[in-house]
């Protein structure tokens, strides 16, 4: 049951490299912009997962390539990047590490002197003037998304459905920033209420991340998003409470814009003889706020969501949501001006766990197939610009990734 191995160097006066050797192994696990600072009591490590579906299963196995070498060290600090900025910082005590391994303390324990937090200053003005080992930048990953769409029809079609792929190509140039190139083919379809059953753009963006302090993140999108819509778009994401308290506000200012093949109808009516891009000036404003709180025991969130949507609809949204490991299923409710709905949402993990590791060029599945279930049409019209920033961050808060480390450490895998 105990993989755990003895830490490999006992001291630094060796010649060996330790700081080489340990970015070399964790290259080799395909690991990407890592750094190291050996340092003092700390053994400080930052890195970007890329290659496991599952952000938590990633650290853990981080964590056990980084003990082999944490020598006379105190503490292991890991430090999880997502577009090379840091997102939460993981201080393991190397000592009780050790009683873990061994035996000598319980799970419980364990997890219970593991600190998490979202990165605070201290151990990354430390980290960022290290070397980096094995960037990303320019990296292309083709990105395959299935897409399945039901709908509740007449008498003589009761049940109407699709299926959709989603290729997309993703790219990221510098610190922070990325561009999604996705686009909608149809593969099945069975009289689903769709009049552009036609390969089409469904995204093409760029975007800039930042983070402004501790738990505080905000991004600016610019490009073609869902929803027939282009424009600007703003969100700032400030988490506190150690991932327990979610604040998040959203504004965007977008235009029509859409792909017309040969013989389509567009907004206009006008049926075109070539294909075309039907687009119109700016004419909305969308903005809102929500509040999410996550009740640690259950690994259950509450989202509670208000403001203006498009076409000036006011409207409240309810998510409930919990986490089963990489699986997530949750309740959705919305109270709009147009009318009222419920349903559910979920989150299905794609094969494979471990994609193809330090390759310049990719070709992998999406990491989740999302189904989202409404119980009659959906009366608020939202756009989406690529994954919102706590959708991104989700798998990678404090109190989630705690109890799976405390839990899988251990494991053969």
């Amino acid at each position: 049951m105990l993989i755990l191995l003895t830490p490999v160097y006992n001291s630094f006066a060796n010649n060996i490299d330790i700081q080489s050797k340990l970015a070399q192994d964790l290259r080799n696990e395909g690991f990407r912009n890592i750094q190291i600072s050996n340092e003092g009591a700390d053994l400080i490590v930052g890195l970007e997962n890329n290659v496991y579906r599952f952000e938590a299963d990633a650290l853990t196995r981080a964590i056990k390539i980084i003990y082999k070498f944490a020598g006379t060290h105190k503490n292991i600090v890991l430090i999880a990047k997502k577009l090379q900025l840091p997102i939460i910082t993981i201080k393991i005590s190397v000592e009780k590490l050790n009683s873990f391994s061994s035996g000598a303390i319980s799970e419980k324990e364990f997890s219970n002197s593991i600190q998490i937090d979202f990165s605070s200053s201290d151990e990354w003005k430390k980290l960022r003037q290290e070397k980096i080992f094995n960037k990303n930048t320019f990296d292309l990953d083709f990105v395959i998304e299935p897409k399945i769409g039901f709908q509740l029809g007449n008498y003589d079609y009761p049940l109407r459905y699709q299926f959709r792929l989603l290729p997309s190509i993703e790219t990221s140039l510098w610190k922070g920033q990325k561009i999604i190139g996705q686009f909608s083919i149809p593969v099945f379809d069975r009289h689903y209420v769709d009049q552009y059953k036609y390969f089409r753009p469904n995204i093409i963006s760029i975007e800039q991340n930042f983070r402004i302090r501790k738990g505080l993140y905000t991004k600016l999108t610019a490009g073609w998003f869902t929803e027939k819509r282009y424009g600007f778009d703003a969100e700032l994401v400030q988490y506190l409470f150690d991932g327990r308290l979610l604040l998040r506000g959203n504004f965007g200012y977008t235009g029509y814009i859409l792909y017309l093949k040969k013989g389509a109808k567009g907004l206009s009516e006008r049926v075109y003889s070539k294909p075309t891009i039907e687009i119109d000036s700016p004419d909305y404003f969308q903005f809102f706020g929500n509040i999410e709180y996550r009740i640690e025991k259950y690994d259950l969130a509450i989202n509670i969501s208000y403001g203006k949507y498009l076409y000036e609809n006011d409207a409240f949204l309810l998510n409930i949501y919990r986490n089963f490991n990489e699986y997530t299923l949750g309740f959705q409710a919305h109270f709009s001006e147009t009318g009222h709905n419920f349903g559910f949402r979920i989150f299905v993990p794609l094969w494979p766990e471990k994609y193809f590791k330090n390759k310049n060029i990719r070709i992998r599945p999406s990491k989740y197939i999302n189904y989202s279930y409404l119980a009659t049409r959906d009366y608020i019209d939202t756009y989406r610009t690529s994954n919102v920033i706590n959708e991104v961050i989700r798998e990678l808060n404090p109190l989630f990734v705690k109890h799976f480390i405390a839990k899988n450490l251990l494991s053969n895998k």
